[in-house]
């Protein structure tokens, strides 16, 4: 008996192609016409189908099987190896378009610091994943200083892209004669580009120039009040998210802030961190925020990052986490 070889399994494969080749063709396309759905030809699956075709062409004589299967076995496993290799590359591909996609949006998110003669502002975004949901903005006016801190529903690509489209929609409002009026026209081109099921909870509010803050916590979690001589008031009213139904009302709050008093809010990703069944809270952002009661807005949101990271203990991030301080420079009293 004559050993069997690579070469001889070849030459019998050669041989035998031509009608493996339509055999495998007409068996494609005749699934195809039944099914409606194309055929991954490079699937275990369909390795099998042609190894059983092909002995069906033409047996392959018995002293030339093993052989013949182990040939097959390595063939497929370079094809498979090929496949994971393709996938790895467009993984790292997609990696990378969510990384430059995260720079884009970093690089299109304001200073984290702005100053006025009459308000001093910093805000701060540690972003859960790649790409994420949360974002803050503000602008000067003749006035009056306007901000946003959005919260997108979800994570990922489409929470980025609804929250980049809540900070435009916002962007266009800055002419509404009131805070009122700017939240409810948000709320209602919000609902009629994305419907009821994608909404933004957000903070919003106008800073005037006397040191009065008018301001809207939708969907979100309480304001933080700390008064230049050390207190602290959590200020618990909040509205609905934005764009959740198609006619939203608001009826935004007045603060009146003296000069040194500091105003907080932040998206729920830092009040919901939670370790082991436990949550940050508003204990923890007490916590963080109380002690000397001069730290500039800067520090302030560094202390109270820095608490959430040790508290989280190298636990990873499950939502994104964006606060904004915002402190007035400006000199009036009270209930003005």
């Amino acid at each position: 008996m004559i050993a069997a070889t690579p070469n001889s399994c070849f030459r019998h494969w050669k041989m035998v192609l031509p009608s493996f080749s339509r055999s495998v063709a007409a068996w494609l396309q005749s699934r195809q016409v039944r099914t409606g759905k194309s055929w991954d030809w490079r699937s275990w699956e369909a390795m099998g189908m042609f190894w059983r075709v092909l002995r069906l062409a033409s047996p392959i004589p018995p002293e030339q099987v093993t052989v013949s299967d182990s040939l097959f076995k390595v063939v497929s496993w370079a094809l498979e190896r090929r496949n994971f290799l393709i996938s790895a590359q467009e993984h790292g591909e997609l990696i990378q378009q969510l990384r430059v996609g995260r720079r884009i949006l970093e690089e299109s998110l304001p200073k984290p610091e702005l100053a006025t003669d009459h308000w001093h502002i910093a805000a701060r975004l540690q972003p859960a994943n790649h790409l994420g949901g949360d974002l803050f903005a503000y602008s000067v006016m003749p006035g009056y200083v306007r901000f946003l801190l959005a919260d997108a529903v979800g994570h990922g690509l489409g929470s980025t892209l609804l929250a980049a489209e809540c900070r435009s929609l916002w962007s266009a409002l800055a002419h509404q004669p009131s805070l009122q009026s700017e939240a409810e026209n948000l709320s209602q081109m919000l609902h009629e580009t994305t419907g009821d099921t994608r909404f933004v909870a957000a903070h919003l509010g106008r800073c005037y120039n006397d040191g009065r803050v008018e301001y809207l916590a939708c969907g979100q979690g309480p304001v933080f009040l700390l008064s230049q001589s050390g207190g602290m008031s959590t200020l618990e009213r909040t509205d609905p998210p934005l764009g959740i139904f198609q006619d939203q009302s608001f009826t935004p709050p007045l603060l009146q802030m003296q000069s040194g008093d500091r105003l907080v809010v932040l998206t729920d990703g830092l009040l919901e961190c939670e370790v082991e069944g436990k949550q940050f809270g508003v204990e923890g952002v007490c916590a963080s925020l109380s002690g000397e009661p001069t730290r500039e807005p800067v520090q302030l949101l560094a202390d109270l990052f820095q608490a959430v990271n040790m508290f989280r203990n190298g636990a990873s991030l499950r939502d994104d986490g964006c606060a904004l301080v915002i402190q007035s420079t400006t000199g009036s009293c009270w209930g003005d």
